[in-house]
């Protein structure tokens, strides 16, 4: 009977895993997954993972240096260390130097853990924890983005609140501010919201995506307001220094590095141009991308120190190159990469340290793996 039980989790892990992988809202530096579900999830960070169930308990593992996991201490997890119950959604951002974490409760609650200097947990303070935190309430599911020192949340209204570091002007109302520790309204009607470093996106029910702050991809260099920057856009993510719009129409448009936007060069893009088709989620890394095609084949392209890109050599690439297939899900982080399978499985590649993986009996703690390696969940 329990083997007959764990089938039929898997099964149904499967099934859910399937309806997850195709367009919608915004998880960055994670998978993006459709507005009506956000779980189940997987995220690579830079250095620690998050993996939240369907079940709704949130599980963690690797660098903790700064408290990012929440689970009370600033101990490195190699093994995958239960957290919290009743998650709806979690968000970090790889390259965030000391990094923070946002976790969305079922009921709507908003919770922060990790680094806190610049506010960016909204509760007028700027001292950070290493348990969760309450921040907010009344937030809507998929909106919680935690950027680069700052946070965007979306409430079940639509409207959009920052709080944190806005030196460049990325939370679009007008005024730059290298610290604000409470949460201020600053954009009505979004769905989801994109942070990188110095500019943030945001994207609309009606499909159009805004921007803000530095290199909005339209020819203008800054704004402090938010400008529309393109439309039939399914979702919109951004890694540390390059952004994607995923179009409704399966094709890909970038700004960035160009070997982290698989265009065959280094040479910057700062203008939105289509870098793939056919895509059904994409997810931005540090200095590294993943895309799932239509077709369930993973494919990357950028920054392969650790082996991250997951194509069996630690050479980087400019063009994107088949890694992965019969997937439903990715994502892309610092320094390791995560595919989820259609058969429930777990796949990591890149650098372990600290045990990001989750799992010991892969690789040592702190070896790296240049091949997708299929990896032990909870």
């Amino acid at each position: 009977m329990k083997q007959l039980k764990q089938v039929f989790q898997l099964l149904l892990l499967t099934i859910t895993l399937a309806a997850c992988s195709k367009g919608g809202g915004n998880n960055d530096g994670g998978i993006t997954n459709p507005p009506e579900t956000a779980t189940p999830k997987i995220i690579a960070g830079s250095g620690y993972s998050f993996l939240l169930k369907t079940d709704g308990t949130l599980w963690v593992a690797g660098n903790n240096l700064h408290g990012q996991l929440g689970d009370g201490t600033e101990i490195a997890k190699p093994a995958w260390t239960k957290v919290a119950d009743n998650v709806a959604d979690v968000s970090t951002k790889v390259g965030a130097y000391p990094p923070h974490s946002l976790m969305l409760k079922k009921d709507g609650t908003l919770w922060a853990a990790g680094s806190n200097f610049a506010g960016q947990f909204g509760n007028n303070s700027t001292k950070g924890n290493s348990n969760w935190v309450s921040v907010a309430n009344n937030v809507a599911t998929m909106s919680a983005s935690a950027g680069h020192g700052y946070s965007f949340m979306i409430n079940k209204a639509g409207e959009v609140a920052a709080t944190g570091n806005n030196r460049y002007g990325q939370f679009g109302n007008g005024s730059i501010n290298k610290i604000d520790s409470v949460w201020k309204t600053v954009a009505n009607g979004a769905t989801s919201a994109a942070t990188a470093v110095s500019n943030a996106f945001l994207l609309k029910s009606d499909g159009s995506v805004w921007a803000a702050g530095l290199e909005l991809g339209n020819g203008t260099t800054s704004s402090t307001t938010w400008v529309k920057v393109g439309d039939n856009a399914a979702s919109v993510t951004s890694g540390m220094s390059h952004s994607f719009i995923l179009k409704k129409d399966g094709t890909l448009w970038g700004i960035g590095d160009g070997d982290l936007l698989g265009t065959g060069s280094t040479t910057h893009v700062s203008s939105w141009a289509q870098v793939a088709s056919q895509v059904a989620a994409v997810s931005a890394g540090e200095h590294h991308s993943l895309i799932l095609k239509q077709d369930g084949t993973v494919w990357a392209t950028g920054k392969n120190d650790s082996g991250e890109l997951g194509k069996g050599s630690s050479s980087n690439s400019t063009s994107w190159v088949q890694v992965a297939d019969n997937a439903v899900a990715i994502s892309a982080g610092g320094s390791h990469s995560f595919v989820l399978k259609k058969d429930g499985t777990l796949w990591a590649a890149g650098q372990n340290y600290q045990g990001a993986f989750g799992d010991n009996s892969v690789i040592a703690v702190g070896g790296n793996t240049v091949t997708f390696t299929k990896i032990k969940t909870p």
